[in-house]
């Protein structure tokens, strides 16, 4: 879901699967994707 959007949760998601995640708690997921996204990218 995050892979889709570019690293971004979409509103979407945010207030449906994902309603109860506080927007700390996404933006942690989303740094985190990125970081091993990123890390991929380099190996």
């Amino acid at each position: 879901m995050i892979h889709q959007n570019g690293g971004q949760l979409s509103k979407n998601k945010r207030s449906g699967e994902f309603a109860d995640l506080d927007d700390a708690e996404i933006a942690y997921a989303q740094q985190c994707y990125m970081d091993a996204f990123k890390r991929a990218q380099n190996s």
